[in-house]
């Protein structure tokens, strides 16, 4: 299992082995910080809890402070060491104090049991299988692919799902018998007379707060001013060179800036566009932002040979279907990164944080708030024979009885079920699959999440409120 991920740690490797427990596991190491100290396992004062990570936890600095405070001895500068001194403290609780990207397992000799334990937003992945007395882990699907008792037989209708959403359901993989540890979650193992597996449990979800008394623009720049200065600062720890994947979008430019506000050492960024994409190629912006900001720029233009040549690798790496194409050209420009830095800044996500793509959100939340209205006249109106029907007053009255989670689902939909261009390609049995699947995926999706919340920038048109405010915190 472990020559099966070398590529994840080629800095070293580490066992943890309990014969008496039936217990075998093991780590590669990536060297981050404290890259003398930090080998694992990594065990607490006593030998009675130790931990086997992948990741970073950002706050290690000060929870370590308050541990060694509460008279915890660390033996390692290293923020793995945090995890079994505050599981100590907490418990399986442990995770809510956590600030970070982790996949983590943790052995408690005293009650022979495992907590795995996965980061909110699942940047770190954390697979697993169990069945016939076995359970297994691992960071990969390919490492579980090494073992004989692993059944690796696909799932039946993952290829469709995945063909609607470009993704599958939260747990599920392609494979029947291998599922992931959902993002925000723990999960525990007890050892004893064989593996027995408690389910998943959620320590995290997005609940919609009560929007902060910020009544003027530049309060809100302030704040948010404050907010991603310190986030850069922490995310900068470490012990090795640290660079930024830049593009011409606003997201890396704000991380690239306050990184570079932050940054001790010479800070560098690095950019991919593609051969012959013209005024639409990201390097011209991306060379600006760097030569305007002093900072080292290394960039890699790529093309459809590059990717035919690539294909295979780039398969093998993501063990299964990843509805993003973008993963070419990140391989790309990781292979460049790789010669002078070991960790990358990136900007996943922040563009819809910044109001970026405005059409294509502001477009579901105006179809939502306009389904809303539907519902009112739901019992005049007909159900529909078919799943995804044709013509407009069809369309109108399938709206009118779905839910708000399953409308969330289908506008994820590839096609787009309520627009006028039909779902193609898909037999009518499968569009009936797919009907009840919205249903069902919509209801999994908003329980991991808050629904009602509401949108307190709609007043003003959301190009003002991102200009606005990124002009106050350019000044």
């Amino acid at each position: 299992m472990l020559s099966r991920i070398v590529h994840r740690g080629p800095d070293g490797e580490g066992r943890l082995v309990a014969a008496e427990l039936g217990l075998f596991a093991g780590m590669r190491r990536l060297s981050i910080i404290d890259l003398a100290g930090g080998d694992q396992p990594i065990w607490n004062e006593d030998r009675t809890v130790a931990a086997l990570f992948n990741g970073e936890i950002y706050n290690y600095l000060e929870l370590a402070a308050d541990l060694k405070a509460r008279g915890h001895r660390f033996a390692t500068r290293s923020d793995t060491e945090v995890l079994v001194h505050l599981y100590e403290e907490h418990g399986a609780d442990l995770v809510r104090h956590l600030r970070g990207m982790f996949g983590f397992c943790l052995f408690d000799t005293r009650r022979r049991r495992l907590l795995l334990g996965r980061d909110p937003f699942g940047q770190k992945p954390l697979y697993f299988f169990r069945g016939g007395g076995v359970f297994a882990f691992g960071s990969e699907i390919k490492a579980l692919h090494a073992l004989p008792f692993a059944d690796s037989s696909l799932r039946p209708g993952a290829l469709p799902d995945f063909l609607a959403w470009y993704g599958l359901p939260p747990g599920e993989t392609h494979f029947r018998h291998i599922e992931k540890l959902p993002a925000g979650s723990t999960m525990e193992v007890c050892l004893v007379d064989g593996p027995r597996c408690a389910e998943p449990k959620v320590f995290w979800r997005f609940e919609a707060q009560a929007p902060p008394d910020l009544t003027e623009m530049d309060d809100a720049a302030e704040a948010l001013d404050a907010a991603l200065d310190e986030s850069a600062s922490v995310h900068l720890r470490a012990d090795v060179p640290v660079g930024v994947l830049l593009s011409s979008g606003l997201d890396s430019k704000v991380i690239l800036t306050y990184a570079k506000r932050r940054a001790q050492d010479q800070l560098a960024a690095f950019s991919v566009g593609f051969r012959g994409a013209g005024r639409e190629s990201e390097l011209p912006g991306a060379r600006e932002t760097a030569r305007s900001l002093g900072v080292r720029h290394e960039c890699i233009e790529v093309g459809a040979e590059d990717l035919a040549d690539s294909v295979e690798e780039i398969a093998w790496h993501l063990d299964e279907p990843v509805g993003d194409h973008a993963c070419f050209a990140v391989r790309a420009v990781c292979r460049l990164a790789k010669q002078s830095v070991k960790v990358l800044l990136s900007g996943e996500g922040a563009d819809e944080l910044f109001g970026g793509y405005e059409e294509r959100y502001l477009g579901r939340l105006d179809t939502m708030e306009r389904s809303s209205r539907l519902r009112r006249w739901r019992t005049l109106l007909p159900r529909t024979a078919t799943p995804f029907p044709a013509g407009r007053f069809g369309r109108l009255c399938q709206r009118a009885h779905l839910g708000e989670a399953a409308e969330m689902a289908s506008l994820h939909f590839n096609g787009f079920p309520f627009d006028r261009r039909a779902p193609m390609g898909f037999t009518p049995d499968q569009l009936q699959r797919f009907a009840a699947r919205i249903e069902e995926v919509g209801a999994r999706v908003v329980s991991r999440s808050a629904t009602g919340c509401t949108v307190g920038w709609r007043s003003m048109p959301i190009g003002t409120w991102r200009n606005r405010c990124c002009r106050r915190l350019t000044r």
